[in-house]
């Protein structure tokens, strides 16, 4: 299991790297062509009609839609006709031949002509949206991993101990589904320094108050350091 999630974690991180990186390049390209790209105007002369099936939920329900791209002759600053297929395209038919449009190009290539000058930043921002949400979840794993690693270290090496259980709590910071967790709360008194420590379980989905049989819980400390614990809620039952 914890294997499948590394390998999901991973995944999920680098394709986040790729997009976010696929993202900063369209949005340098995009910098890069607006600071040298010519204004024009050029005419449609011809829309190119290409067929697209879309899955409608079912393996054998298809429908058909078409993509509209316009051909578009303009006239360089030097005076060289130019032509080119818009890399945009539509599911509307918003263009005619014979239409004027603006054009934008690069002067010194001008095989970059393109009649939507923000598509690049557009493609760009999509990108590092989608890439920041497939971090965002490879992150998540990652950080569940991390935890039960350190989880995994306290009960193997830490020092057991046996708090006194204060109160169970819901934690109002957190909400899933219009549900909110639950939180042990208890407190240990260290007898070699009369201090007393203050311990607090992971969020729990699963009211814990019926289960508990006893005033205290098995809470597993650093050594040196017991505000780093992990609460022992084995106890409860797994929920589906």
């Amino acid at each position: 299991m914890k294997k499948t999630i590394r390998t999901i974690a991973l995944g999920l991180g680098l394709t986040g790297l790729v997009l976010l990186a696929g993202g900063g390049y369209l949005l340098v390209e995009q910098q890069r062509f607006d600071a040298s790209a010519i204004r024009t105007t050029g005419t449609v002369i011809e829309v190119l009609r290409s067929r697209e099936s879309l899955s409608s939920g079912s393996s054998s329900a298809h429908r058909i839609e078409y993509l509209y791209r316009p051909r578009v002759r303009f006239t360089d600053d030097n005076g060289a006709e130019r032509e080119f297929l818009s890399s945009v395209a539509t599911r509307s038919l918003q263009h005619q031949p014979g239409q004027q449009i603006t054009v934008w190009y690069d002067p010194n290539d001008p095989a970059t002509a393109r009649i939507d000058r923000t598509s690049d930043a557009v493609a760009g921002l999509m990108l590092l949206g989608m890439g920041a949400v497939f971090l965002l979840f490879g992150g998540g794993f990652g950080l569940y991993l991390l935890r039960e690693r350190a989880r995994r270290r306290l009960r193997q090496t830490g020092t057991l101990v046996h708090a006194e259980i204060v109160e169970v709590e819901k934690n109002p910071s957190l909400q899933v589904n219009g549900r909110t967790p639950w939180r042990i709360r208890a407190q240990w008194k260290n007898p070699t320094t009369g201090k007393t420590h203050l311990f607090v379980s992971e969020n729990l989905w699963l009211d814990p108050g019926p289960f508990l049989d006893n005033r205290t819980v098995k809470v597993y400390i650093e050594r040196n350091n017991p505000k780093r614990h992990y609460m022992d809620v084995s106890f409860l039952p797994e929920t589906a």
